[in-house]
């Protein structure tokens, strides 16, 4: 009796030994499946990371290109609107935009325009020269901006001495224009100087208001 007790208990610890190593094997399959997905998120960490970093760097650079190409822009602008002005007149670009700046720019051209209508002497070639050296030199005495290179299109003649239109000038100016071409109205808008017979303006196509002249 004593002898069949002992095998029963044995019998039961053999049981749990079994289970125990079954659960064993069990745990250690389910750390190493936890450790190769943590090794598998690490190493992914690491590449998100590269590209992260190989991200940056490709905006930074693609920065310093659309600066450069921004700059570049803003350069060939301010060349067209003041006559190849050098780069240490860079800083009149706020001048140059301004209201009474353009409003002398147009005043000038238009003086110009009718100008070489009018006179005979001057051939078509010549008078393209004409407007262009005129209408930088207008722009830069009118802002305020002296440029320290002459454009290359023009004749030595014109490039010794440029004419600079003053106000009084530019008054003369469009008291010729309305000679020529009968009463004229300025726009309300842009100030540009019109003809009598249109109704809203060349430049800016803003309705003429009654009063207007």
């Amino acid at each position: 009796m004593f002898v069949f007790a002992k095998q029963v208990v044995i019998a039961k610890m053999e049981q749990k030994i079994i289970k125990g190593m079954e659960e064993k094997a069990f745990l250690k399959i389910r750390v190493e499946e936890l450790k190769r997905e943590l090794d598998g998120r690490t190493n992914q960490r690491k590449k998100n990371a590269d590209n992260y970093a190989s991200q940056i760097y490709n905006l930074e650079r693609e920065n310093e290109r659309l600066q450069s190409e921004c700059d570049q822009m803003e350069r060939e602008i301010l060349n067209s609107l003041t006559g190849n002005v050098d780069s240490g007149d860079f800083i009149n670009k706020t001048i140059l935009n301004s209201p009474e700046c353009v409003r002398q720019n147009f005043m000038s051209q238009q003086a110009n325009l009718s100008r070489m209508s009018s006179s005979s002497s001057i051939g078509s070639s010549s008078g393209t020269q004409f407007i262009r050296m005129s209408s930088s030199s207008s722009v830069g005495s009118a802002c305020g901006i002296t440029t320290s290179s002459t454009p290359k299109y023009l004749s030595p003649s014109f490039q010794a001495s440029p004419p600079v239109y003053t106000n009084a000038n530019s008054f003369n100016a469009q008291n010729e224009v309305e000679d020529e071409q009968g009463k004229s109205w300025s726009c309300s808008q842009c100030t540009f100087l019109n003809h009598a017979e249109l109704t809203r303006c060349e430049i800016c196509d803003y309705q003429r208001q009654p009063g207007e002249c």
